[in-house]
């Protein structure tokens, strides 16, 4: 009945490696409609406006040692059309953007280099990927890693959780997503598992700001 209730759902499944692809739809009299409009008071409401869902392949991200296949003089990945962007981790390396999954799947099924075998398909909307925000999930600092936080993070492990290292202190994160549904999920997840100091932060260009005012650009 809620957005909440929702959210957590598809954190038990994901959590448990049940449907990792799993995503949050909203239906109002048996009519599919968005999130935002769900969450209005009146989700009959006609809206203008539409935020279309688009698919790209990220390359991953890389803080030196780029796979020499992603240089652009590459013929053989011409057609993805690759770009970077700045992310806490480095520079994220990814294709153009795809109308629907099976576009991205068959281009996705045409990389052959084994350098890039970890490439995997995201999935979007025009306006998150845009305002190019990096929401993740920030754990905490630790000095060592003991046997129960780290079966903590074995549960954990579709949220690809990283040590990222700044003046000598290591501090873990989720993996980057483009939008805040997304890393609320995260959220969830991370708190199943007592990770009480758990938060969402938000970088843009690699450079951390605050949640407050990336969420007022989509009002």
């Amino acid at each position: 009945k809620t957005l909440e209730l929702a959210a957590r759902k598809k954190a038990e499944l994901v959590n448990n490696g049940t449907m990792t692809d799993a995503f949050i739809i909203a239906y109002n009299n048996g009519r599919n409609v968005s999130l935002d409009q769900a969450n209005f008071i009146n989700p009959d409401r006609v809206v203008e406006y539409k935020n279309p869902t688009i698919y790209y392949i990220d390359f991953g991200t890389y803080a030196s040692e780029i796979p020499t296949d992603l240089n652009r003089t590459n013929l053989n990945l011409r057609d993805f059309n690759i770009k970077s962007r700045s992310r806490l981790g480095g520079s994220q390396f990814f294709s153009k953007k795809y109308n629907s999954l099976s576009e991205a799947q068959i281009a996705l099924n045409l990389i052959s280099s084994e350098e890039l075998l970890n490439s995997k398909i995201i999935k979007s909307t025009r306006d998150d990927f845009s305002f190019n925000y990096e929401y993740k999930i920030e754990i905490g600092e630790f000095d060592n890693i003991t046997d129960e936080l780290q079966s903590k993070f074995d549960n954990l492990k579709t949220l690809e959780i990283k040590g990222i290292e700044n003046d000598g202190v290591t501090t873990y994160y989720t993996k980057s997503r483009d939008d805040y549904e997304s890393v609320t999920t995260d959220l969830n997840a991370c708190v199943s598992q007592n990770l009480e100091n758990s938060k969402i932060v938000v970088f843009k260009d690699g450079i951390e700001t605050k949640v407050e005012e990336t969420l007022n650009n989509f009002k």
